[in-house]
């Protein structure tokens, strides 16, 4: 069973106006690659490094979240919290990875 991904949409004051739940997607190798600079952030040096890295593959990512998240618009997306977003990548790639465990292989290959 897998784990329920959730993004929370946020008002101007802190109030949660809307949540998504993800649905599973197959994700291209260049982006998650891509992504991948984005779990890097905690070894950078400072917020411009951080905020960097995020635009780096800001449009990657958003296309894959739009895709996971089909009920969340391109606001929306302008309103979720950096720390909600930066883990639901993550369990989204790990759904991805997840999948790639169920692939069957051919031992003679």
């Amino acid at each position: 069973m897998q784990k329920l991904i959730l993004l929370n949409v946020y008002d101007d004051n802190d109030n949660i106006v809307k949540q998504a739940e993800a649905t599973p997607v197959s994700i291209k190798y260049g982006a998650v690659r891509k992504i991948m600079k984005l779990l890097k952030v905690d070894k950078v040096e400072n917020t411009v490094d951080i905020l960097t890295t995020v635009s780096e593959v800001w449009e990657e990512l958003t296309v894959i979240l739009s895709k996971c998240f089909p009920d969340m618009t391109e606001d929306d997306f302008d309103n979720v919290k950096l720390e909600e977003l930066i883990p639901a990548v993550i369990a989204i790639l790990r759904m991805s990875f997840s999948k790639l465990g169920e692939i069957p292989s051919n031992e003679k290959n």
